[in-house]
């Protein structure tokens, strides 16, 4: 992660160590996509599983019925830029709420 592409502890300015930035502070990154890392870990339609073995392979949500696990990806303004990254992953359960998980809404222009 450049310095100053995203709302991290170490990822430049402007970082405000208190709550996510305002979501567009950023540039975009090459695909359009604005605050894809960095401000809130991203709760993604996935169960949680240990590999990648078995996903589906036409961009479908991996899910799973009484899926209790689920994934969050891309970093928060609590941790350093080592996490920004969109592959980064981790599990959660589904009924933990903290002020660095959100989630993205998305309208498709086509």
């Amino acid at each position: 992660m450049r310095k100053g592409n995203a709302n991290c502890k170490d990822c430049g300015e402007p970082w405000h160590k208190d709550g996510p930035e305002t979501a567009g502070s950023f540039a975009p990154n090459p695909l359009g996509l604005y605050d894809m890392n960095g401000s809130v870990w991203e709760w993604v339609a996935d169960c949680w599983h240990n590999s990648y073995q078995g996903a589906p392979t036409d961009g479908h949500a991996w899910d799973t019925p009484s899926c209790n696990m689920r994934v969050i990806r891309g970093g928060s303004w609590r941790e350093g830029g080592s996490y920004m990254l969109s592959a980064t992953r981790f599990k959660y359960s589904a009924s933990v709420r903290q002020s660095q998980d959100g989630f993205r809404v998305v309208k498709d222009l086509k």
